[in-house]
């Protein structure tokens, strides 16, 4: 509920977001992740995504991520 209530203020502002999800593969006791990009087609445009490995796969100490998102703000960041 709390993550529909910010991604509306999000998209009524025109506010980016950038959802760092390092720990997605990390939950306990029945506790599933929720991405606020899956929350509505609206809000996966609006929505960068940042991830990577070494969290999920115990690779501390490697720097290996990806960032995924709307093509056009994709391509701005490259």
């Amino acid at each position: 509920e709390e993550l529909v209530e910010l991604g509306k203020v999000c998209l009524e502002q025109d506010i980016l977001i950038v959802s760092d999800e390092i720990y997605e593969k990390l939950v306990y006791e029945g506790s599933k992740h929720v991405s606020i990009a899956q929350l509505s087609p609206e809000l996966k445009e609006q929505t960068i995504i940042i991830n990577g490995v070494s969290k999920s796969h115990s690779m501390t100490g490697w720097r290996i991520g990806y960032a995924a998102g709307n093509d056009k703000i994709i391509k701005a960041m490259t």
